[in-house]
Formats: C-alpha cells, sequence, structure tokens
C-alpha cells in the first residue's frame, strides 16, 4: 500500500505542532533514502539470515518501518515452517 507522502509545507506545519511526529517523519525520510535501506537490509540480513539454514528470508524490496524512539527499525521477512506432518520424512 502506497505512503502519502507530505509536500514541504505540511511537514513545516507538522514539525512546528508535533516535534514526537516530527522525529517520526526524520526517521522515515532516512529509511527511504535508497542508500539506508539497502544498508539497513544488509544488516538484517548478518543479523538474522546468515546460520538460518535459508528459514529466514529478506527480499530486497522488504518493508521498513521506524521503531519508537529511534531505537530501530522493523524489516519485512520470510520465516520457514516445516509441514509437522512430513518433518521426520
Amino acid at each position: 500500500m502506497p505512503r502519502y507522502r507530505f509536500d514541504d509545507e505540511h511537514i513545516a506545519v507538522i514539525r512546528a505542532r508535533c516535534p514526537e511526529l516530527h522525529k517520526h517523519l526524520d526517521d522515515q525520510d532516512a529509511i527511504d533514502n535508497p542508500s539506508n535501506r539497502l544498508t539497513l537490509i544488509e544488516r538484517a540480513r548478518e543479523e538474522y539470515c546468515l546460520g538460518s539454514n535459508d528459514n529466514i528470508e529478506v527480499d530486497d524490496d522488504a518493508q521498513l518501518s521506524p521503531g519508537p524512539e529511534s531505537n530501530g527499525c522493523w524489516v519485512q521477512g520470510w520465516l520457514w515452517l516445516y509441514n509437522e506432518e512430513n518433518a521426520d520424512a
């Protein structure tokens, strides 16, 4: 689902009236930067996917969402679940 993009005038009003939301917008802008996106996706792959036996995967176009208080971000990923009925096969 596409996100609404505020124009500069709307962002200026939001920053003046809602400092906490303004910080979130800055975090989102940092995530939307293509270079930062790739860095965050690669970091997620290194920290979670490597050594997972391909049970955890992150796509090149994964969704990113800033976390609370700028302490990190969510990265969309895939988890593999085995069919329990065929687990011993």
